[in-house]
């Protein structure tokens, strides 16, 4: 392994140390950056972050400090979000809670509430409110992901992981029941791992298969960002990195510590392929992860696995085979498929190289629109630090999509695309309508993405909703198309070629 250069390369924004008066010294100083106290560099090359010429210099000084404002706003708020965020999902649960809302205005009446309790299977996420889906519909197969020839289907593949990824927002009782009594799958596993930087149990999972006995698929699905999570948002935002070494390229420091990194500066010490001794009630997600994969792997040699996640969950998906690569991990390897959604920027040119090798054409993601969390970290001309890799499906307005390596807007601080991007919230808003979200999503796409200053269509695009629509029109398509076809399934590179936009009602999946 490439070590010495995963031993001195990193560069780590340390927002506890960082002053509102630095802000205004990156924008107004010509002072070295990696001389700042909030700034803790070990980068023995040019490191991109470091300018260049006085525009460059400049122009990456403008960058970081916009984004140490942002992130220092978000931590201010931290607290507040986060217990508003859990008032209003107190709020949505208690007329379920009840037996509706006829029925809780009785017991208002009567004070004989049901509180929600947030450990129980009927209790829902404000992620869970917004998406409206609980089942798979009418799948084509009974392992959706697969043909009766054992070919890919693409279309089946791209419903499922985003169906997974949006239910591991949800509690461990409620995805258990999930997964066994509306998808008739096999629960295998939930995870709540320990995060030694956040020195809490921070990164969330579940493992299924899609059946008990000689299973033919295993999924692994990572949570993602919450929306009143700002911790969460943060992560996203930081542009920090450290080194997998000079063949592997920099990685996203934050999304690494999620995956149980121990050390923020060395890979190699953070990383070992020999787990570190688990304390009681701390299991790290990727030695754990990999432990289960192990022994699924053995129990169902015909598997493939599956991995995914929604935001910063696609990250961590997309980091996973990185450190089993890094790992020679080759017997999970070589039976992995990588699909995450709206997944933010994790590593660099380099690093999207060993990627390409590592998995190549087994990774697809999947962009909505004008989501945010696909262009963050920030990068631009002058700060190049992350990039992605790989095949994007990108879908456009109204669920149409196209096949795109970069996504239009790369950038999502242009100022060019703003106009763009509020015209796209209105059409969002108007199919909420025609659709029939419900007034959950409704409300969430006005009060979020009209009238919050720029980063509201962003977030509002970043919904799960969003993607589990564009999956299931693909799904509606294909079986148009294969009635049109005489029964011809498609497959493959087909199915995704053969999405259309199709304008009709959303039939939920309950």
């Amino acid at each position: 392994m490439d070590d010495e250069g995963a031993r001195r390369g990193y560069w780590i924004f340390r927002l506890e140390k960082a002053r509102i008066r630095d802000i205004f010294s990156l924008l107004f100083t010509r002072r070295t950056i990696s001389d700042y106290d909030f700034v803790d560099s070990g980068e023995p090359a040019p490191s991109p972050l470091s300018g260049g010429d006085s525009s460059a210099d400049f122009k990456t000084r403008s960058v970081i400090a916009v984004v140490l404002a942002v992130q220092m706003m978000l931590s201010s708020a931290s607290g507040f979000m986060a217990s508003l965020g859990r008032g209003i999902e107190f709020l949505l649960n208690l007329p379920s809670f009840n037996g509706g809302f006829r029925s809780l205005i009785r017991r208002l009446l009567t004070a004989s509430v049901v509180k929600p309790k947030r450990e129980a299977k009927e209790f829902r996420s404000i992620n869970a409110h917004l998406n409206g889906r609980l089942g798979l519909g009418q799948s084509n197969l009974a392992v959706p992901a697969q043909t009766q020839d054992g070919n890919i289907n693409l279309i089946e593949l791209l419903y499922l992981t985003i169906l997974a990824a949006s239910r591991a927002y949800e509690n461990e009782a409620n995805v258990t029941d999930v997964v066994n009594n509306h998808w008739k799958m096999h629960f295998v596993e939930f995870y709540n791992c320990w995060n030694k930087f956040l020195k809490k149990n921070a990164t969330k999972a579940f493992i299924f298969c899609d059946k008990a006995e000689d299973a033919s698929l295993i999924c692994v699905a990572f949570r993602g960002t919450e929306l009143f999570d700002f911790a969460d948002w943060q992560t996203d935002l930081d542009i920090s990195y450290v080194s997998m070494g000079s063949s592997r390229g920099r990685v996203h420091l934050g999304f690494m510590k999620a995956l149980g990194l121990q050390d923020a500066k060395d890979v190699v010490i953070g990383f070992p392929k020999k787990p570190p001794a688990e304390e009681n009630g701390k299991p790290l997600a990727y030695y754990a992860i990999r432990k289960k994969l192990t022994e699924l792997g053995q129990q169902h040699p015909k598997a493939r696995i599956l991995i995914t996640g929604h935001s910063l969950g696609g990250a961590l998906a997309a980091l996973f085979p990185a450190l089993l690569s890094y790992h020679d991990e080759k017997a999970i390897l070589e039976k992995i498929m990588v699909i995450p959604h709206a997944q933010p920027r994790v590593g660099d040119k380099t690093f999207s190289k060993y990627m390409m090798k590592a998995i190549g054409d087994r990774y697809l993601r999947t962009v909505y629109r004008y989501d945010l969390v696909p262009r963050v970290p920030p990068t631009s001309r002058f700060l190049n630090v992350f990039a992605h890799f790989g095949k994007c499906v990108y879908y456009t307005r109204w669920y149409a999509y196209k096949e795109v390596e970069t996504v239009p807007n790369w950038n999502y601080f242009n100022p060019i695309y703003n106009t763009l991007m509020y015209w796209g919230a209105w059409e969002d808003l108007f199919w909420a309508f025609y659709l029939r979200e419900g007034i959950e999503s409704v409300v969430y796409r006005f009060v979020v993405g009209i009238l919050v200053p720029i980063f509201g269509p962003g977030i509002v695009c970043h919904n799960t909703r969003n993607y589990l629509n564009g999956a299931e029109y693909a799904r509606e398509q294909g079986r148009q198309e294969e009635d049109d076809d005489g029964g011809e399934e498609l497959q493959g590179e087909d199915a995704v070629r053969g999405w259309r936009r199709i304008e009709g009602r959303d039939q939920k999946a309950m």
